[in-house]
Order: structure tokens, then sequence, then C-alpha cells
């Protein structure tokens, strides 16, 4: 074969590859955009749910934010470690002790995160001045919503703890096959449930338990031994 068929050939396999090679390149970057928008549905769908059980729960805090008789003990120690503090024997505690041993770890986890929220306010009220002062009928009332809106905040983060584990390249449940629709369902029927959305905000012990249930959970999953 002379070299000038060679270069012939050469030429139209050039060519031939130019002309297969946008398509190519239309085929990579269809699935790509495919690729992008399914992340992106996935992302808002997340982003949805995350929004619709944090609203079930506030919901159910502002409908009904009053105490039970289990739940006023937590309540009322939050309240001593927050305006006592060392004082104990101010504390609800000392003076009417009951018949059931309690312990302080829930609401003293509860009342470090209330107590900053609170000093922050008042250094804003403070920095704005006293003329923009607002004098509450129900100081005490407005402190158990806030508690009770951190108790929720935090139950809430754990179960965007279990729910971003099972989407671990490192989750133990990974080769169940309708792991990704279980996982993309989990927040929206967990906002569903009433139960888990209402507890979720009161201070009960069981309350406090769920939060390093959850917890557990996500190590256990993600295979973390910790």
């Amino acid at each position: 074969m002379s070299s000038s068929e060679k270069k012939k050939g050469n030429s139209r396999r050039s060519s031939k590859s130019s002309v297969d090679q946008p398509d190519a390149v239309g085929r990579n970057s269809e699935l790509s955009s495919e690729e992008k928008k399914n992340l992106r549905e996935q992302y808002f769908w997340e982003i949805g749910t995350k929004c619709i059980l944090m609203a079930v729960m506030v919901m159910h805090l502002l409908y009904c934010p009053y105490n039970k008789v289990e739940e006023s003990f937590n309540t009322q120690a939050t309240f001593d470690i927050l305006h006592n503090g060392f004082d104990l024997d101010a504390y609800d505690h000392k003076r009417y002790p009951g018949v059931v041993p309690r312990t302080f770890i829930g609401p003293l986890m509860l009342a470090i995160p209330v107590k900053i929220l609170i000093s922050a306010v008042e250094l804003i009220k403070w920095l704005v001045g006293s003329s923009f002062e607002v004098e509450s009928p129900q100081p005490l009332f407005y402190e158990q919503i806030l508690m009770r809106l951190v108790l929720a905040a935090v139950t809430f983060t754990t179960y965007c703890e279990v729910n971003d584990a099972m989407a671990h390249k490192n989750c133990v449940l990974r080769n169940i096959p309708h792991l990704p629709e279980a996982r993309r369902y989990f927040l929206f029927i967990t906002a569903a449930q009433p139960h888990l959305s209402y507890y979720a905000s009161r201070t009960l012990p069981n309350s406090f338990a769920l939060i390093f249930t959850n917890l557990a959970i996500a190590k256990w999953l993600v295979n973390t031994r910790r």
C-alpha cells in the first residue's frame, strides 16, 4: 500500500471519528443533565420533608404547650437550673422530692442551650435599648415554649442523622433493594405519625432517651463503633 493510500485511509478514519464525537459528547451531556436533574429533585425533596417534619413538631408544640404530670418534673428541674443555678436548696426537687428519684442529666443538657439563647436575647435587648422593651405577662410560659422548641430541634436533628446515615456509602443496609425508597419517605412517614412528632418536644425521660437512641441507630447504620 502506497503512502498516499495510507494517508487517505487515516484521513477517512479521522473524519469518521470527528463525525461520531459530537454524538458521544451529546449522549454524555444528556446523561449528565439527567443525573443533575435527579440530584436536584432529591435535594429539594429532602429539604421539603425536613421542613414538613419540623413544621409538624412546632405545630404540636404550639397547639399543646402545657405540661402533663409526667413532664412537670423535668420542666421544673430545667427551670430550677435556669433560675436558681447553684442554689440547690431552692430547687423544687429539694423541697418536694416525691416518691420517685429524679435525674437532672436531661434537664441540665436542655437548660444549657436555653440559657445561651435567653442570654443572647437579653444582650440584644440591652444593645437595642429600653425603648424596645416588651413586658411579658407570662415570662416563664415563654421560657417553656423556648425550652420545648430547643428539645424539638435537637430531636429533629437526630432524625436527620438517621436519614443521612441510610445514604452513607458504608451503610450496613446498602444491599437492601428498596433502601433508597425507604430513605426517601422516612422523614415524611415520621412527620405523618402524630406520636413521634408530638413527643419530640415533650420533656419526658423517653423523649430525652429518643435523642440518644436515634444517634446510636445512625452510628450503627454507618458501622461506626463509638
